[in-house]
């Protein structure tokens, strides 16, 4: 009785409490909000009255009337809204590109509202097509835009590629841009959705060069009420998850695209007394079951108490053996070193490919700490501050450090860390799993030195399209030359044809700067020293010790010592006509410097080729035939319908086709059919003036009926009109470079995968279970929702291992694994926590007698016969079921609860679920 007189007092004031909290939520909803808002059409902006216009204007509207705010917008430039954010005189400013440097600044909303990038203007008819195009131009930017100085920004890019861009900082786009117009600058950056004003839109011209996708959301100020970022993340998620929503009218207002939406029914506020009641009434049910049920369980319990003690410890003996040789197995077959140590990074069991890696035996290693693994003491000391505190952000993460073993020689190792936590959640040790990543980063270095040198042969290959001069090819030459191979002396000479002298025009850049000879010259008439020998030879010279080197003849006074030399001619149908000479490289120089110099030296053979042909007859073509027919690289000419006019030999073995099966081939005829359309677009650019050259990669069909991978870069020739006459394209093979990265994403896509599944079912393990499950809990808190894990595992499963071997079993848990997928949902996970161990994770449960209806399928479809090596089997389960948030809101107590419920089901006669926690009080149900 006195129960209930309590029970019956908690209803009432709950539901009075539930009365008084309806009136004050809805006077704390309508609340003055103040926006900052800045010239950004059609995004957003301001008219000259102040008022708010484009597409976050209307979206807040919308957002505002859900949520019953007033709006305040405050106009300012770009840098006085970011101003009044950070300090609190707003409360949200709207499309703002979100980066990780401003979310230490501000709040973002979760959800992405927009996606944007950069885009570069330039004036009509010019000639800016590819970032390289940018090299020495003035390019008006807005001061802290993040196209700008983000970390994939046009200032970052131009780092990269080591471009001289003078940046002319502005505070708004339309300041950008009318910079542009007025040919204060040759380009602009501005965002890609903006809309320039109209007298400046005949002006300006959008070029092909776009950068930097940025996520666009609402920053709130720092210090801000949350419930403001809460209630704009709840109500764009609501509006993006329906296609018919006024969120699509707004986009297709301002930006094109979306669809008509209804106008959306409102709650009435009533309704919340109702649930507040109904809420109130649940809990006092429960509770009251709860108290019943729990005495007849304590009686049910005690009476079985003393009988099934003894029971359960010859039960956990046996798991425990179970456990104990599962993981020793596991451990000693994994092919990578593992290695567990405790919280004082003292080492504690590894594995022997730990040991065969680092060449110690087991006992040397047991007891001492990690610090023995690695080569220097600070990554040690680095690695420990970052991976062994619970609470940093790189926990869990893969690095990469320099290890040491016993022999004293390095390698360098990828290790991923993971701590071990007691069912308390306390960390007892870390365990470690590393692998010598040696071939690895071989591999990577050599694909990053192909790629490197793929980029300085195409870009020769456009200079000599360019019909530049001998001068600047000589320079670009030395130039990549010196780059790739770390020299800082070198010079690069042609023969000229009529005297037969070596001329070096890039003699007074580089050698001679640093030398005191008193007769500094770029003509050579006697070839002396090593270099002379490469030119009287007509052969390579690779030489790490000149000074002992026969072929030496001395340097003149006041040269620059010559330490280390390596030296190519240029050789073109066994003509000599130049040379390619560097020295003194911080390095022994290697024969893949040679191959470099050939490559190079083939080009510059080219150059000077061309050059000859067009002293000997300007204007009889025979420069460009020259090139054409001698070319290592394929070449073709075309005309603007895409037909093949020319073809030299090298594209015909590119190809596979013989030249005279050009005469009525298209380009779209060897190119892939998922590629055409990139390839039209182009075409349809020249023919409207917009593009003169393009430089792309894409697919062609051999005539063998392969693909092969070509990177393209084509220079259209205009007639007489001034229009697109005919392109001459040049083709470099890049077949090989694609599969090796193709190979390598591979890898490390199957390294990650590895990381994250069973190897044996494909299902998740215990780390990616674990990531689903904190995520899971983050949304249910969010939608109060519920979660519910099924942890389970098959009755004597055992005895079938003992009787028909490991083989067997291994086929019956993929069975078991795939029937599970078969019943789940997407969106729910089923994972193997080893052994026959099975968890399932089922989310967006509104009420958990839901539960059991797929619990039943569980014990059903397991239940179900096999048949392996003819002979029947019938597997059963028990299963534990707990509940997010009744049976707690941590992890590792969710599955304990469901650990030990499926016990429970065990004791009370297997091939049954058993419900853990005060929300049904440990229910049992059979199948």
């Amino acid at each position: 009785m006195a129960l209930s007189q309590r029970l019956f007092s908690a209803f009432i004031w709950l539901t009075v409490l539930s009365l008084l909290l309806v009136p004050i939520s809805s006077a704390e909803a309508n609340r003055l909000v103040r926006v900052g808002i800045y010239q950004n059409p059609p995004l957003l902006g301001y008219d000259q009255k102040n008022v708010a216009y484009g597409f976050f204007s209307d979206l807040l509207h919308e957002i505002a009337r859900e949520q019953e705010w007033t709006l305040e917008f405050v106009p300012g430039s770009w840098d006085e809204c970011l101003q009044r954010l950070g300090a609190g005189h707003i409360d949200l400013l709207p499309a703002i590109a979100y980066t990780p440097e401003r979310e230490k600044l501000y709040r973002f909303t979760n959800e992405t509202v927009l996606s944007n990038w950069g885009q570069v203007y330039s004036r009509p008819g010019s000639q800016i097509q590819s970032i390289l195009d940018l090299d020495g131009k003035k390019v008006a930017v807005v001061r802290g835009d993040v196209h700008y100085q983000g970390p994939n920004g046009l200032n970052t890019l131009a780092e990269k590629f080591s471009l001289h861009i003078r940046f002319v900082a502005v505070a708004e786009y339309e300041e950008a841009l009318q910079a542009l117009a007025n040919a204060e600058v040759d380009a602009c950056l501005v965002n890609r959705l903006f809309l320039p004003a109209q007298d400046l839109a005949t002006r300006v011209a959008k070029t092909p060069l776009v950068l930097n996708p940025v996520s666009v959301r609402i920053a709130f100020a720092p210090g801000g009420d949350p419930t403001l970022k809460e209630a704009c993340d709840l109500q764009i998620a609501r509006l993006k998850s329906n296609s018919q929503s006024v969120y699509y009218q707004i986009m297709a207002r301002w930006l094109g695209g979306g669809e008509e939406y209804g106008v959306f029914v409102r709650l009435l506020p009533w309704l919340k007394v109702l649930l507040g009641a109904l809420v109130v009434l649940v809990v006092i049910t429960v509770l009251s079951r709860f108290q019943v049920r729990r005495g007849l369980r304590e009686i049910s319990q005690k009476n079985r108490q003393l009988e099934e003690e003894v029971a359960e410890r010859r039960q956990a003996q046996q798991a425990l053996a179970r456990q104990t040789s599962f993981f020793e197995a596991a451990l000693n077959s994994i092919p990578d070193g593992m290695v567990l140590c405790n919280t004082e990074r003292q080492i504690i069991r590894c594995n022997p490919a730990m040991t065969g890696v680092f060449g110690f035996s087991a006992d040397e290693l047991l007891g001492k700490k990690t610090a023995l693994f690695y080569a220097r003491q600070d990554d040690f000391d680095a690695q420990g501050a970052q991976r062994f505190n619970p609470v940093a952000a790189s926990q869990g993460q893969p690095y990469v450090v320099d290890y040491r073993r016993k022999d004293g020689t390095t390698f360098p190792g990828e290790t991923l860390g993971t701590a071990v936590r007691s069912e308390q959640g306390e960390v007892l040790g870390y365990l470690g799993v590393m692998r010598d990543i040696t071939v690895r980063q071989k591999a990577e270095r050599a694909l990053q030195w192909e790629l490197r040198v793929n980029q300085s042969v195409a870009a020769l290959g456009r200079l000599l399209l360019s019909s530049s001069s001998i001068e600047e090819i000589s320079a670009r030459v030395l130039e990549e030359a010196k780059n790739l191979t770390d020299s800082p002396y070198g010079f690069v000479g042609f023969i000229d044809p009529d005297s037969g002298n070596m001329v070096s025009p890039t003699m007074t850049r580089d050698v001679w700067e640093q030398c005191q000879v008193p007769d500094k010259k770029i003509v050579f008439h006697s070839f002396k020293g090593l270099w002379g020998w490469v030119l009287t030879a007509k052969q390579p010279i690779l030489c790490n010790d000149p000074a002992t080197d026969s072929r030496t003849t001395g340097i003149p006074g006041g040269h620059v010592p010559i330490d280390r030399f390596v030296g190519v001619p240029a050789v073109a149908d066994g003509d000599l006509l130049g040379i390619i000479a560097l020295a003194n490289a911080a390095r022994d120089y290697q024969e893949k410097d040679l191959e470099l110099l050939e490559r190079l030296a083939a080009s510059y053979a080219l150059a000077v080729k061309n050059m000859r042909a067009a002293q000997a007859v300007r204007e009889s073509g025979e420069r460009f035939r020259a090139i054409f027919e001698h070319a290592n690289a394929g070449m073709n000419t075309i005309d603007i319908d895409g037909n093949y006019l020319q073809v030299n030999p090298a594209f015909c073995r590119f190809s596979g086709y013989a030249q005279d099966q050009f005469a009525k081939m298209t380009v779209e005829d060897l190119t892939f059919a998922d590629d055409i359309a990139m390839t039209r677009k182009y075409f349809d650019e020249v023919r409207q003036g917009r593009r003169w050259h393009f430089d792309y990669q894409k697919r062609f069909v051999h005539r063998s009926g392969r693909l092969v991978w070509g990177q393209v870069t084509a220079a259209w020739i205009a007639d007489a009109e001034g229009k697109p006459h005919y392109a001459v394209g040049l083709v470099q093979d890049i077949t090989e470079r694609k599969r090796a990265e193709a190979r390598l994403q591979e890898n490390e896509e199957r390294l990650r995968h590895l990381a994250h599944h069973d190897s044996l079912t494909g299902l998740p393990n215990r780390v990616l279970f674990s990531d689903r499950l904190l995520h899971g809990m983050d949304r249910a808190r969010r939608s109060g929702t519920q979660l519910a894990l099924l942890f389970f595992d098959l009755d004597r499963f055992k005895e079938i291992n003992d009787t028909h071997g490991h083989a067997l079993g291994d086929q019956i848990l993929q069975i078991v694994a795939e029937r599970l997928k078969s019943l789940l949902r997407k969106a729910d996970t089923v994972a193997r926590f080893g052994g026959d161990e099975f968890i399932v994770l089922l989310e967006d449960i509104k009420d958990s007698l839901d539960v059991a209806p797929l619990a039943k399928r569980i014990l059903a479809v397991l239940s179900e016969p096999l048949i392996l090596v003819g002979k029947p089997f019938h597997i059963t389960s028990s299963i534990g079921i707990s509940l997010f948030p009744a049976d707690g809101e941590d992890e590792a107590l969710l599955v304990k609860k469901a650990d030990d419920a499926m016990f429970l089901a065990k004791k009370m006669g297997r091939n049954r679920f058993m419900f853990s926690g005060p929300t049904l009080g440990a229910t049992e149900m059979k199948r």
